[in-house]
């Protein structure tokens, strides 16, 4: 059974959905990504992207990105990565 939910952290959207034992999450308009083991597991990951994002993007300039920024969301990615490899 595929279930889909739409929340709103900080004012910043995101879908959540579940399929084949896993909860996947989407962030609107930004193009994150992730999946998780459990719905609380994946709206907790949402937010923590949304605050990560907010924080970046107060100051965030693009030509200049601190490389803090980019180790955070490589290691996110491959977090995402390992999972989808486990599954």
């Amino acid at each position: 059974m595929l279930s889909r939910e739409r929340r709103v952290h900080q004012g910043m959207g995101f879908d959540l959905w579940t399929g084949q034992r896993s909860w996947f999450w989407k962030l609107a308009d930004r193009g994150a990504i992730g999946a998780a083991l459990s719905h609380p597991q994946a709206v907790r990951e949402a937010c923590r992207a949304i605050d990560e994002l907010l924080e970046c993007d107060s100051g965030f300039d693009p030509a200049g990105a601190t490389s803090a920024y980019h180790e955070r969301w490589h290691s996110a990615l491959d977090r995402l990565a390992r999972y989808v490899a486990a599954a």
